[in-house]
């Protein structure tokens, strides 16, 4: 899995959800791709325990996390990027990037992208901006990197209903799916979602794979006791 700077600019239909198909091209052939993100973490219980699952199935996942909550929990996300998952860039304290001052905007990004930097030494290959909540002056401020959104909402913030996250990812063409993985109701769906596109036959990949269509498997460092616990 790529770790830093994999990104070539694209055009700026790919610069947020919905520029790519579902079906990303890969040494010649097409396939379904489905890139799974994560926003608002980490959380020090759910988070961990949604690592573990992906190691097992061997899911790789992009995390777009909150300055503030990486601050609180360093580890857990130098462990998801030691695992291979991306992170993303989710600012800072999670406003809205349109309603605040632009210096203020900046310094929402720029605090997550420095603090990101110390933890896993390298500054996130793209940002997404709470809410969806963008405009031209707030999307240049990532440059020259893209915002990105997403493809497929499930809903789980509001839902708070684990079938209802299930049936929003899985009735999906793919693309670029999001969650949170800071509600339990999402994490229990996690399963049946991962379940649900392998069978389909669809790739998992990060945001970053996705849109340059370059993918790798995880690392296999499965904790023997988890997958006595998987069965």
């Amino acid at each position: 899995m790529q770790r830093r700077n994999l990104l070539t600019l694209l055009g700026a239909a790919m610069l947020c959800g919905g520029g790519l198909p579902a079906r990303a091209s890969s040494g010649g052939e097409y396939e379904r791709v489905v890139a799974l993100t994560f926003d608002d973490g980490p959380d020090p219980v759910l988070t961990p325990w949604l690592l573990d699952f992906l190691q097992y199935e061997q899911v790789p996942a992009t995390f777009y996390v909150i300055g503030s909550s990486a601050y609180r929990h360093p580890d857990i996300v130098r462990r998801a990027y030691d695992f291979g998952h991306e992170i993303g860039n989710h600012s800072w304290s999670h406003p809205f990037l349109t309603r605040i001052s632009l210096a203020r905007a900046a310094d929402e990004i720029t605090r997550t992208d420095e603090f990101l930097r110390r933890i896993i030494g390298a500054v996130p290959n793209t940002v997404r901006p709470p809410y969806g909540a963008m405009d031209r002056r707030v999307e240049d401020l990532a440059n020259p990197r893209p915002m990105i959104l997403w493809d497929v909402d499930t809903y789980d913030w509001r839902t708070r209903h684990t079938p209802a996250v299930e049936r929003a990812a899985v009735r999906s063409n793919g693309g670029i799916v999001l969650m949170h993985d800071i509600h339990p109701t999402t994490i229990g769906a996690v399963p049946t979602v991962i379940r649900s596109f392998k069978e389909r036959g669809y790739r998992f990949a990060t945001v970053s794979s996705y849109l340059t269509g370059y993918y790798r498997q995880l690392p296999r460092t499965i904790d023997p006791a988890w997958a006595m616990v998987r069965g």
